[in-house]
């Protein structure tokens, strides 16, 4: 609270405009009080070269089709408590599930990979069908971008930044129990989903970092 109370103190003094990540951040301040100074939202992005459609697996729902999560941080507010949960109630004959990253739990039927490199994780993304994150109040997650970039469809938590980046390009949950139906949807319109991605490039973003600096620039230079 002293931090957040300091860094909203120096924003008045000091700042322009300010850059949040996402709409959700913007109003979780307002709520707690912070209003920030000419507010401007800049979501994150992902590397192009490394996080992209080039050699993709096909999709096809004949065989198992392919979940993934990824978490680097082992919180168990990155959504463990429903990856534990689908663990234990999915169907094996027709999913199989893998988690790449740090997990505080253990599995019985996910396949567990430790953390890679961007370049490995982006090889395994391509390999996978739909990705499913279930974290709490992310701000903007760089892990939900990769995957969006790689082409897999999306089901998430509802919660955080998650839909302002996802869009129209997966489904959003409440509870847990939600999500092996929102799974058959998005397999029995998996094209649609996956045509309706939008995921900004780096140098979008960089872009627009670069417009806000010359407005910051230009109403420097009026003082």
């Amino acid at each position: 609270q002293g931090l957040d109370d300091l860094c909203h103190k120096l924003n008045h003094q000091l700042a322009v405009m300010t850059i949040l990540q996402s709409n959700y951040v913007l109003t979780a301040n307002a709520k707690l009080g912070y209003c920030y100074v000419n507010p401007v939202i800049i979501k994150n992005a992902v590397d192009k070269d490394i996080f992209n459609r080039i050699n993709r697996k096909p999709f096809s729902s004949e065989g198992k089709i392919k979940i993934i999560s990824t978490s680097w941080s082992k919180n168990l507010n990155k959504g463990f408590e429903v990856y534990r949960w689908l663990d234990a109630n999915l169907d094996w004959e027709r999913y199989s599930y893998t988690f790449v990253g740090n997990s505080p739990v253990t599995f019985n039927n996910i396949k567990v990979i430790n953390a890679v490199s961007s370049e490995k994780l982006a090889k395994i993304l391509k390999q996978h069908d739909i990705y499913l994150t279930a974290s709490k109040n992310d701000p903007c997650s760089n892990a939900l971008i990769e995957a969006l970039a790689c082409g897999l469809p999306a089901i998430f938590f509802n919660s955080g930044g998650h839909g302002e980046i996802v869009g129209w390009g997966g489904l959003g949950f409440k509870d847990q129990s939600e999500i092996p139906g929102l799974l058959e949807t998005v397999v029995d319109h998996y094209e649609m989903f996956q045509n309706l991605i939008t995921v900004e490039s780096i140098d979008q973003i960089a872009e627009k970092y670069y417009q806000v600096l010359k407005i910051v620039a230009l109403a420097v230079k009026k003082e």
